[in-house]
């Protein structure tokens, strides 16, 4: 999307935001967070080396959580799966099915994912009361 600038300012315009809204409704969220998770990933530090030639291991967490303020008259609020890495990059995300929990979408989740140097895989379910 390119707009023109003023003439007489040089100054760019900004969309409005309906437009904005507007154009992200008709993309496909798992294709734009694809094209956004690969962008980020190939700009991301890599991993320090520990000792030797041995990679260091990389700990990814996977969470599931409700977006606030998405439920609405007749429609269910939006639950997103996310996995990230402990430096704080989100790897990939995806949206659970209405009425299902996380367990179903952990799977395809990671098989987004390059798993490559990961350690041992664990999972814990930490409940903060």
């Amino acid at each position: 999307m390119r707009l023109a600038a003023d003439p007489l300012t040089g100054a760019v315009p900004v969309p409005h935001p309906a437009t904005v809204r507007r154009l992200l409704a008709r993309l496909d969220g798992d294709v734009l967070d694809e094209a956004i998770g690969a962008f980020l990933a190939a700009r991301a530090r890599q991993p320090e080396h520990a000792v030797g030639k041995r990679p260091a291991l990389r700990a990814i967490a996977v969470d599931g959580k409700t977006l606030r303020g998405s439920r609405h008259a007749g429609r269910a609020a939006v639950a997103l799966l996310a996995a990230m890495e402990h430096t704080g990059a989100v790897l990939a995300q995806r949206q659970i099915a209405d009425k299902s929990n996380e367990i179903p979408a952990f799977a395809p989740l990671l098989n987004t994912v390059d798993l490559t140097g990961l350690g041992p895989v664990r999972s814990r379910d930490q409940r903060l009361g």
